[in-house]
């Protein structure tokens, strides 16, 4: 059973950007943010209702996140699920 959307990936080229949009058109804030160096990416958290949007910028050409920008562009990277 699913309880609710933990959080949305987001991929980004720039966090910055990403952030100028989410924080100045949309008026979120931001909860946590920090370069998460096993996963190649620099990350930031921004709570809307009981969820969180994650913006993912890729630091490490050969990760996972800078593949996925590589391929399919910015955009949804994943939707977390929170269970029981």
């Amino acid at each position: 059973m699913l309880t609710r959307v933990h959080h949305v990936g987001l991929v980004v080229r720039r966090l910055e950007e990403g952030l100028a949009f989410w924080q100045g058109t949309l008026g979120l804030r931001v909860a946590k943010q920090a370069t998460i160096q096993d996963q190649g990416v620099r990350a930031a958290l921004l709570p809307i209702g009981r969820s969180e949007i994650e913006l993912l910028e890729p630091v490490d050409a050969a990760g996972g996140v800078a593949k996925f920008l590589a391929r399919r562009g910015e955009g949804l990277h994943h939707v977390c699920f929170e269970t029981p």
